[in-house]
């Protein structure tokens, strides 16, 4: 078995003292309707803690190529750890960014939206013709080329997770947004007794590509780097905002939030 329990170092993200915090099977998935480990791999994927700012990481997947990620990672056995990945996780989030539109968006003309990490792109297809939608997939050879645009809203659902280097994601939203832009995203933030359940959190997923769990103080520190203002608005959903008077209004976007679905969803 390889043992990838290299030192934990200084954190990915504010730089801080790094701890090892749990060790698990790369064959631990998040599908609770499946068993644990259904095929025990040969690795082992080990997960450090910032002792300040408390994300979780692994340096796991650092050094994979793209053609590797798709290959042991994103494949055609994902739909099996992510079932909700091809197409309900796009409806649901369709209805939602559909309801942030017709009700939230405060600008007089049609926004710019871009949905970062759109997979197959169906959100967008869904939407359309009542709202357009750019989208940007690094795993996607379709989509796999960052816009050269600005956008007054950023969408971005289950992605910051499975992104091994934090600050890529911070950058390209900075550098995406108009002013008073927001981005709209989700991700689970720690739960109070993660101490206790450290590797057995469901969320903890390395078959997932489940490599970067984050905390409320390591987004803040993150998104406040790069001078974008952060706000948690639940353990799921997230906010993003650049500077002035948002291009939404963040109440009803709060209200919208409470309505989406919570946890794991079964299917």
């Amino acid at each position: 078995m390889t043992d990838h329990s290299i030192a934990g170092g200084r954190c990915k993200i504010c730089g801080g003292p790094s701890q090892f915090f749990a060790a698990v099977d790369a064959s631990q998935h998040c599908n609770l309707q499946l068993p644990s480990i259904s095929h025990p791999s040969s690795d082992t994927v080990t997960y450090f803690k910032c002792q300040s700012c408390e994300y979780i990481f692994t340096n796991y997947l650092d050094g994979w190529s793209k053609e590797e990620l798709c290959d042991r990672i994103y494949n055609s056995d994902y739909v099996k750890f992510d079932p909700l990945y091809p197409r309900i996780r796009p409806e649901i989030n369709a209805r939602f960014v559909r309801g942030i539109m017709a009700e939230s968006w405060l600008g007089e003309r049609a926004p710019a939206v871009l949905d970062y990490g759109a997979g197959s792109g169906l959100l967008s297809r869904i939407l359309e013709p009542d709202v357009t939608v750019d989208n940007f997939d690094a795993m996607n050879p379709e989509f796999d080329i960052l816009p050269d645009a600005r956008y007054d809203v950023i969408f971005c659902a289950e992605v910051v997770e499975h992104i091994p280097f934090p600050a890529n994601f911070a950058k390209d939203w900075k550098a995406l947004l108009n002013g008073g832009g927001v981005v709209v995203f989700s991700t689970k933030i720690l739960p109070d007794d993660i101490d206790i359940q450290r590797g057995g959190w469901w969320y903890l997923g390395p078959r997932n590509g489940h490599v970067s769990l984050h905390s409320q103080k390591s987004l803040g520190i993150l998104l406040g780097e790069v001078g974008l203002e952060y706000e948690c608005l639940s353990e799921d959903w997230h906010l993003a905002i650049n500077g002035g008077r948002s291009v939404l209004n963040l109440d009803v976007v709060r209200q919208l939030v409470d309505m989406q679905p919570k946890g794991f969803i079964e299917i």
